[in-house]
């Protein structure tokens, strides 16, 4: 007996979990959807990274190579996510995947494994920022400039 609403993402269109007796519905949007799973990657980052590091580091390396190999690996993963978002569709999350399959207890750790490691992720784009990017730029418009006050700040940074 489940009816069908008009949906708020796409006009039209059929909400999902629609729930008489409490009006609860579910709603996301295909925009929604790349927003929230590329919300915790730092693209920004993962680029500099690339240019600046992998050249200096890795001399003679090609990166188009390097790309299609980390992306065959990161194939794997994401596999086995979409697999589990597909067996349990209605909820989501390392918690739950892990905690239904293998253990409760193993399922909290991956969880809280998961709120260190995030707490640590929110700082370093901070500090990168920081570092690489306005020391970079301080440096270079001192350079352009010939004012010594902003190579005093790219020092500070």
């Amino acid at each position: 007996m489940a009816t069908v609403a008009t949906g708020g993402a796409v006009p039209g269109g059929p909400r999902t979990f629609v729930r008489e007796a409490t009006g609860l519905t579910k709603d996301i949007s295909l925009f929604d959807v790349f927003v929230y799973n590329t919300n915790n990657q730092n693209i920004g980052i993962g680029v500099m990274f690339i240019i600046l590091f992998v050249p200096a580091f890795y001399t003679g390396a090609s990166m188009l190579w390097g790309a299609i190999i980390a992306g065959v690996l990161a194939l794997a993963h994401a596999t086995t996510y979409a697999l589990f978002a597909a067996a349990m569709p209605r909820s989501g999350g390392d918690y739950v995947y892990i905690s239904r399959t293998l253990s409760p207890v193993l399922g909290f750790i991956s969880s809280f494994n998961w709120l260190v490691w995030m707490t640590v992720y929110v700082g370093i784009p901070a500090a990168y920022f920081g570092q690489y990017g306005l020391s970079t730029l301080f440096r270079m418009m001192a350079a352009t400039t010939g004012n010594p006050d902003l190579i005093r700040l790219a020092d500070f940074w």
